[in-house]
């Protein structure tokens, strides 16, 4: 089955747009028919999950812009320091369900926010491995430098929407995200 096909061209016997780009050297829609989707494909500007990730993806390069140029901090490391502004004393593996980071992931970052000084950890007694965390005072100075540029992008972000509409999609998102982590917890559990 072919994956695209190409959509009707004007056939009538005024010039078309495309004549006219084509005398004038410019693109025309020829150029572009190969790249038109099927009939069955996705209709992308509806797909939930590709909205949501194209999103995500989105806010993620800006992050990467903004916190890694003026802190020298990525994404996952805002997510460490975010969590630990909010929870003390809590060991990486809260940090992972809260945020559905990759285990892997959330220890380089910790690692890193630690060596910088920003993130200091502890035994615990009664577990040779589990190391309980949190901030130091220049890890909160930083979250809240941070937080200075945060909020107002999430404002800007949500531009347009009333307070009831904002607080309508709010909803809607920990709705859909509570549906993710038991989705996940079912993919994930073993097969009988």
């Amino acid at each position: 089955m072919e994956r695209y096909e190409k959509m009707p061209v004007k056939t009538d016997a005024s010039k078309s747009g495309d004549e006219d780009r084509k005398e004038k050297g410019g693109d025309t829609l020829d150029q572009y028919l190969p790249y038109l989707p099927a009939a069955n494909a996705i209709d992308l500007d509806r797909y939930v999950p590709y909205l949501l990730a194209a999103v995500a993806n989105r806010l993620a390069r800006i992050s990467v812009k903004q916190y890694g140029d003026a802190f020298g901090v990525g994404l996952n490391e805002w997510g460490c320091l975010a969590l630990l502004a909010r929870e003390a004393d809590i060991p990486a593996t809260r940090i992972c369900e809260v945020g559905g980071f990759d285990k892997a992931l959330v220890s380089r970052s910790l690692s890193s926010l630690e060596a910088r000084g920003y993130v200091t950890s502890v035994p615990v007694a009664y577990h040779n491995r589990k190391r309980l965390l949190r901030l130091t005072d220049s890890g909160r100075a930083l979250h809240d430098q941070i937080m200075a540029i945060a909020l107002p992008r999430e404002e800007r972000l949500l531009g347009g929407l009333s307070p009831a509409e904002r607080e309508a999609f709010i909803a809607m998102l920990q709705k859909v995200h509570s549906n993710a982590v038991e989705i996940l917890a079912a993919v994930s559990a073993p097969q009988e």
